[in-house]
């Protein structure tokens, strides 16, 4: 279904496109002859830095308490 998508865009001269959830899978739809791509949604990327900020920030947490409030 995918290639048919792409040869008909390409013989009425539109970019085909589509979301995709990953870079590897965007990857791959690039190389079948997709023009624009997504990969993730802001909702998900911003999930994603968010919890890699939150295990940063963990990881490197002394056992002390801190000393002030902020």
């Amino acid at each position: 279904m995918i290639e048919q998508v792409i040869a008909a865009a390409r013989k009425h001269g539109v970019v085909a496109g589509m979301h995709t959830g990953s870079v590897q899978y965007a990857r791959q739809m690039a190389a079948k002859g997709m023009q624009f791509l997504t990969i993730g949604s802001d909702a998900r990327l911003m999930a994603a830095a968010a919890a890699q900020a939150t295990t940063g920030f963990r990881s490197g947490v002394s056992a002390q308490p801190a000393a002030g409030g902020y």
